[in-house]
């Protein structure tokens, strides 16, 4: 226990007051009872404090997705008959962050009350205490008391809820649709599903002059979407997936875009599959189809960290060439800053071209499109445009370098990014281009 900063002003006055007897002696009986009357209330508030026996019991959930608030449920129970000031803090350890104190009313018997706590990153964090401040009845005295909490450990996971309620707003259909059309759509495709009777408006290409023969009526083929198709989902964790956008770094944004596009791919009875490195290798999942697929995918991704090295893409994409023999669709997940750094990355994404469909996703940068958002007024801000609009212009060169060798590319903010793959898949399976 120790005293308040109230107890410690009301002392400080009591200490300045003191001098009032020197210059007028009947002050001192009002400052022998301004002093009693301050011991009683600091005794009070010490015999409370004790006799309420405070304990409190935390509750977390066992997993919470990265960016969004983690509800720890607080249980003060108290003994006093009364109600006593409490401050809550929770002591957490990475990705967990603590946001600010919560301010709570403990009365008599069992108070229940949700503390947020923010999760900035993925992997296990761990509420380790709670940190109680009870103030007495009268504020003079408090009580602060760490409480240990056992377990306490919360799973971060990627958070592709958000990303997939955005993109059903902006969505022509809604997202969990999107699997099932890939699935019946008909008359697209290279696969063939059966004869039908050629009508008006119909593609003339379509007609299959044989079978026209032997039923001495025009008839065309019609053709339905392949499945059992292998989407690799390749994500760099090199130093430059650290950058933050909207307070997430990049590598998450890629692997909640991978994970939906993976959910989507993966109604549509593809083989997805992941591959993830940085300096070398880091993880991968050989493509398979089923909703387990998608759960291994989760637990890889979850345990995806940054490292604080340059990528290696000619390890981490020959490691893509030698391991897939099948044309396949690669999404590449990754970012550059300048053209001198992407050289090495564009040769091995043409050599990807060769047998592969390839499509490049790197977010854009917000640091370098805000100086433009408005017109620089100062000599620093001239300075920043001239250098962003450099960067800006190296990155296109690299993007279009990029589209000419047959990658496709996607780049944007995270929401239109992952709208962006989501549709180049759709038009990669409409067109037959896997084979």
């Amino acid at each position: 226990m120790r005293p308040t900063a109230k107890s410690l002003w009301w002392m400080t006055g009591g200490l300045v007051v003191a001098v009032l007897p020197l210059v007028w002696m009947p002050a001192i009986l009002a400052l022998a009872g301004m002093w009693a009357v301050l011991a009683v209330l600091i005794t009070l508030d010490v015999l409370a404090l004790r006799r309420a026996a405070i304990t409190a019991t935390v509750t977390v959930p066992e997993s919470a997705a990265v960016g969004e608030p983690v509800p720890v449920a607080v249980e003060v129970l108290s003994q006093f008959d009364g109600e006593l000031a409490a401050d809550i803090k929770l002591e957490v350890s990475p990705p967990l962050e603590w946001r600010d104190d919560a301010s709570v009313a403990v009365s008599l018997g069992t108070l229940e009350c949700e503390v947020p706590v923010d999760a900035q990153g993925r992997g296990e964090g761990q509420v380790r205490a709670v940190w109680l401040r009870v103030r007495g009845p009268y504020g003079l005295i408090e009580w602060v008391r760490r409480i240990p909490v056992k377990g306490g450990r919360v799973a971060v996971l990627p958070n592709t809820a958000k990303l997939s309620r955005l993109l059903q707003l902006r969505m022509a259909r809604p997202l969990h649709r999107i699997g099932h059309r890939l699935d019946l759509a008909h008359g697209e495709g290279t696969e063939f599903d059966s004869l039908q009777s050629y009508v008006a408006g119909m593609d003339p290409r379509q007609i299959d002059w044989k079978s026209s023969a032997r039923h001495h009526s025009l008839m065309a083929r019609r053709y339905r979407q392949e499945r059992d198709q292998r989407v690799l989902l390749c994500i760099d964790t090199g130093r430059l997936m650290q950058a933050p956008i909207d307070r997430l770094q990049r590598l998450d944004h890629a692997i909640h875009m991978a994970l939906l596009l993976s959910s989507v791919a993966l109604r549509a009875r593809d083989l997805v599959g992941l591959h993830a490195y940085g300096a070398t290798p880091q993880a991968w999942v050989q493509p398979a189809s089923g909703s387990h697929q998608h759960a291994r995918m989760t637990r890889t991704c979850a345990a995806l960290q940054p490292e604080n090295v340059e990528t290696n893409h000619a390890l981490g994409l020959r490691t893509v060439l030698s391991r897939l023999l099948r044309r396949s669709l690669i999404v590449v997940f990754t970012d550059f800053t300048d053209s001198t750094m992407a050289e090495l990355m564009i040769e091995h994404l043409e050599q990807l071209t060769t047998k592969h469909v390839v499509v490049f996703v790197a977010l854009d940068d917000p640091v370098v499109d805000r100086p433009w958002e408005e017109l620089p007024n100062s000599a620093e801000g001239m300075a920043a445009a001239i250098m962003t609009s450099e960067l800006r212009q190296a990155r296109r060169v690299v993007l279009r370098r990029l589209e000419v060798a047959g990658v496709r590319v996607v780049h944007g903010a995270p929401g239109q990014a992952a709208l962006s793959v989501l549709q180049q898949y759709t038009d990669i399976k409409r067109r037959g281009l896997l084979g």
